[in-house]
């Protein structure tokens, strides 16, 4: 009989390759790559003001525009810090055979810079938000998959995310209970997760990494909301009705319409107020479309 790689399998070693596995969780963030960073920020808050209207005292009469002097406008608003943890945890034996060549990768290395990468992720996400941190809705469920409204919010979650749920976009009144996040498919825009760990959960519920609800940075659905404020708004201390383009952006709400044209229209309203749009942001498939 000869010897063949069956017969003989005892004999040979397993090799492993010596580069690192790519992550493939990691994803370019490029709205927050762009985003000025700075530090000093001491104290319990930070207040900062935005000037929206140039002194006005202008006339071809030197008497009317004398009458007529009016300072400066502006706001002063106050932001807050808004705390993301991360955290690892190694137990002795796992750091111990993991020295040496006794695998692939550094351990300590591995699991810290993957949480770093996570908290990352989780700024990012939220960089596009209100602050609320509402990862998705749920349409239906059968089986404990859960079908999104929107499908692309798949990408939102991934497998080992701790969740919870709410009928409530801002996460008040959340329903008892959490549960992990088993699968995730982005092609059909489902998740997997045990339904019996949450009590009462309903279509039409918003679903939070658990602890995030209402308790995200404020992204650009914050600061530039899609339904202008109207009087009794209240964004760190202020109420930009008065003048909302200058004091919340513009806004264009027509998904009737090209990508193209409405980033023009957008656009278009910047310079109205007097200034340029340089950069436009959208996800892979309104980039594709």
């Amino acid at each position: 009989m000869a010897s063949t790689l069956a017969t003989v399998a005892f004999i040979y070693k397993k090799l492993y390759s010596k580069d690192a596995p790519g992550d493939l969780t990691t994803r370019d963030h490029v709205l927050l790559s762009k985003l000025a960073k700075r530090s000093g920020f001491t104290g319990s808050s930070y207040d900062y003001s935005i000037r929206h209207a140039n002194p006005n005292g202008v006339s071809a009469d030197f008497s009317t525009a004398q009458a007529n002097v009016q300072t400066s406008k502006g706001l002063q608003l106050t932001a807050s810090r808004v705390k993301k943890y991360g955290i690892v945890q190694i137990d002795g034996e796992s750091l111990a055979a993991s020295q040496g060549e006794g695998a692939m990768l550094d351990l300590v290395k591995q699991e810290t810079s993957g949480v770093l990468e996570e908290v990352g992720d989780h700024l990012a996400f939220e960089s596009y938000r209100d602050g609320n941190a509402a990862r998705g809705i749920r349409s239906s469920e059968s089986s404990d998959v859960t079908t999104l409204t929107i499908a692309d919010d798949a990408r939102n979650f991934k497998v080992g995310m701790t969740v919870v749920a709410s009928p409530n976009a801002d996460g008040s009144s959340p329903r008892t209970g959490t549960t992990l996040i088993t699968s995730v498919d982005e092609d059909s825009g489902t998740i997997g997760l045990d339904t019996s760990d949450i009590t009462s959960y309903a279509d039409s519920d918003y679903l939070f990494a658990s602890g995030d609800q209402a308790a995200g940075v404020d992204g650009l659905a914050a600061l530039f909301p899609l339904t202008a404020p109207t009087s009794g708004d209240s964004f760190r201390g202020v109420d930009r009705s008065v003048d909302p383009r200058r004091q919340a952006g513009v806004r264009v709400d027509d998904t009737g319409t090209v990508v193209e044209e409405n980033a023009g229209l957008v656009a278009v309203k910047i310079a109205q107020v007097g200034r340029k749009a340089d950069s436009v942001f959208v996800n892979p498939i309104e980039f594709w479309n």
